[in-house]
């Protein structure tokens, strides 16, 4: 049967109870007519990485009392569009942006615009958002880090995260110095292997891994209040670390 000649002959039943048993009929027929439109469950995961990594050494002596940072929206990124490039920074794979606009970005199947604070302190995962793509090869994740809102999820109350991108205080032997920022940056990550859903995908997960170790390279934090009146303030230099360190993880579930 032809698909429109089907459907208009639904549109033109008058009678409820002719209408239902002309649906029921021309369902089987039909069906492969209809586009699909129900998304792919994929949730998004955020994890930080255990103290096992030594490849970056840290003083004995330093000790944080809080290390956050806001990740303002995840999106996955089709294979066929992840060529795009767009101003090149630190290694080439993300750029930087300053704004201190910090509502809900919107929510799309392919993007979760909901605000997630992270505690780079904390072993606790934390569900960053659902989302639900059609289905797709995706090849990449396009992460924004940037100022929270007041009901960004995992808002701590003891410590004012609301428009800032990262917060951070700590100590030393000799010293104790806090910092924040309101910077936002945007950076690509690359799946370790696509993410390939099809119409009998059921679920997947995204994870992001971000790194517990490595936040205070290039930080002088013996002038730490000096430093934020400088062209690179302790606090973008705290974002650039947590980015360079970050992984992807990707997990099919059939």
């Amino acid at each position: 049967m032809n698909c429109n000649r089907g459907f208009d002959l639904i549109s033109r039943s008058r009678s409820h109870a002719w209408h239902l048993l002309v649906r029921i009929l021309l369902f089987g027929v039909l069906g492969s007519c209809v586009e699909y439109k129900e998304g792919i469950v994929v949730e998004l995961n955020h994890y930080v990485a255990g103290d096992s990594d030594e490849s970056v050494e840290e003083p004995d002596t330093l000790r944080i009392d809080h290390s956050y940072l806001v990740v303002q929206s995840v999106e996955l990124l089709p294979c066929e569009n992840t060529a795009q490039v767009r101003h090149p920074w630190l290694e080439s794979r993300y750029w930087l942006s300053h704004s201190k606009a910090y509502a809900h970005s919107e929510d799309l199947p392919t993007r979760i615009g909901a605000p997630a604070v992270i505690d780079l302190k904390s072993k606790k995962p934390i569900l960053g958002g659902v989302f639900l793509p059609p289905p797709e090869h995706f090849c990449k994740v396009r992460v924004t880090v940037g100022p929270a809102d007041w009901d960004a999820v995992g808002l701590p109350e003891s410590v004012e995260l609301v428009g800032r991108s990262a917060s951070v205080k700590g100590r030393d032997d000799t010293l104790v110095f806090s910092f924040s920022s309101d910077e936002s940056v945007t950076f690509d990550l690359t799946l370790p292997e696509p993410l390939n859903l099809n119409r009998h995908s059921r679920e997947a997960e995204v994870w992001i891994q971000w790194p517990s170790r490595g936040h205070f390279e290039n930080i002088n934090l013996q002038n730490v209040e000096l430093s934020q009146r400088t062209a690179e303030p302790p606090g973008t230099t705290f974002l650039q670390n947590a980015i360079s360190h970050t992984s992807l993880g990707i997990v099919l579930r059939d």
